[in-house]
């Protein structure tokens, strides 16, 4: 397994303020990128009538490069946020990095 990984997490508008919030204060977070997403689902029981009809519901997807000694770390801080919406997430091992 590499050592980074890049960590992939879905939010709801509502409560990204919260989650960037607790990013910022984790020590083995150097950064993230973020950006709106449209997202696509077979389980949209819980979307909003208009998200019904669109077909979708905008989310914001969370990206950090890490180790993956502190996903767990991650993982914990969080859940300990207790947010009404879950966070869905992937991992996807970083194979190479750098600067050009």
């Amino acid at each position: 397994m590499t050592e980074q990984c890049i960590f992939s997490c879905f939010v709801d508008p509502e409560t990204v303020d919260n989650v960037v919030d607790c990013l910022l204060c984790q020590p083995f977070v150097g950064g993230f990128s973020m950006h709106g997403i449209e997202g696509y689902s077979k389980e949209h029981a819980n979307y909003t009538v208009s998200e019904q009809v669109a077909g979708h519901r905008s989310v914001c997807r969370i990206d950090i490069r890490l180790q993956h000694k502190d996903l767990d770390s991650l993982t914990a801080a969080l859940a300990a946020l207790s947010l009404q919406h879950r966070i869905r997430y992937w991992v996807t091992p970083v194979i190479d990095s750098g600067i050009i």
